[in-house]
């Protein structure tokens, strides 16, 4: 089992017949998603044998379409808005082992996305509106294994009036990221545009405040933070100065980067080249560190000057003395 079956059998579920014994039919508005359905049987069953058939109706005339393997028949439907497509393979043998398939698929929970992405691709829709963004699925009752698959996901919902209708910033975006409509262009298309209506979220400055200060139990940079909580880099350099003045974090400058963290984490960040100019400090003057190191006498002096503000080196006039004894250095 894959996916993709996984996908059909959702599909099937939506717009399928279940009670027939004697073929599989599906019917959706979205040719992609016949030819996906089609090509997934071809690889599930031996179709050589068995020609599907496709009825294909439209509204303002005919619109050639082709599926491997499959007999194409055309329709006018007056009634019709949109063209829309009735695809059917016959056989009793082929029908009893796809409807074990699907009883497989739906007890399987590594499987709930996959069945819930392809049953929204032929029941559901995306409400967008001035004054309301939902996710509605329709369906007549609200049967047993769909909402199995909304608790299990903790998605929390509402039935009325023959369908779920899901709606809140957390639930749309949970679905969003289960790829619930990604099967569908059009759906896909409009729930994208929904979720980017979505503004930033906003923490009480408190709320943000005590956040931070519990991420910087690690180093930080305050574009990384930015991202975490999605804000503006300016809103997180205001809380981090906040926390600053109040003595409880620090920053190192690293490469022109300031690395943030926790004074209680008694830690003290440096780069590479400063990590290895601190082990050798003790043992051997600047000149000979330079030398060794590759680089010029006063860099490295530089870096000795940097290191005793830091408490991590004592400079005499004749030795350097490495005095680092309650902190953790970390090279970045």
């Amino acid at each position: 089992m894959d996916r993709a079956i996984a996908e059909c059998v959702g599909l099937w579920l939506a717009e399928g017949d279940n009670k027939t014994k004697r073929e599989i039919t599906l019917t959706n508005n979205e040719f992609l998603i016949i030819a996906f359905f089609h090509n997934t049987l071809k690889k599930l069953f031996d179709l050589e044998n068995k020609v599907p058939r496709l009825y294909a109706y439209f509204p303002d005339g005919k619109k050639p379409v082709s599926l491997d393997n499959c007999k194409v028949n055309y329709y006018f439907d007056v009634r019709a808005n949109k063209p829309y497509y009735i695809y059917r393979i016959c056989s009793v043998s082929l029908t009893k082992r796809w409807h074990k398939t699907v009883e497989n698929i739906k007890q399987n929970k590594l499987f709930y996305a996959d069945i819930l992405r392809g049953f929204f691709a032929g029941e559901g829709n995306v409400k967008l509106s001035k004054k309301s963004y939902a996710i509605r699925i329709a369906q007549k009752n609200p049967v047993p294994w769909l909402v199995d698959i909304l608790n299990y996901f903790k998605i929390k919902f509402i039935f009325k009036r023959r369908e779920f209708v899901i709606w809140g910033r957390q639930q749309l975006e949970l679905l969003h990221n289960l790829g619930i409509a990604d099967l569908h262009p059009a759906k896909k298309a409009k729930l994208d545009l929904l979720i980017s209506k979505y503004k930033e979220y906003h923490f009480s400055p408190h709320y943000l405040k005590a956040k931070v200060y519990e991420s910087l139990k690690t180093p930080q940079r305050n574009i990384n933070l930015a991202k975490k909580f999605n804000r503006s880099t300016d809103r997180l350099l205001e809380v981090l100065q906040e926390l600053k003045k109040e003595n409880r974090v620090d920053y190192f400058q690293i490469k022109n980067q300031a690395h943030w963290i926790r004074k209680d984490q008694n830690k003290v960040l440096i780069s590479k080249r400063e990590k290895e100019v601190l082990d050798l400090a003790a043992f051997k003057n600047p000149c000979k560190i330079a030398k060794e190191l590759n680089t010029k006498k006063h860099r490295v002096i530089k870096i000795i000057n940097k290191l005793t503000n830091y408490g991590l080196l004592i400079q005499s006039s004749e030795t350097v003395e490495n005095t680092n004894k309650d902190h953790e250095v970390i090279s970045c």
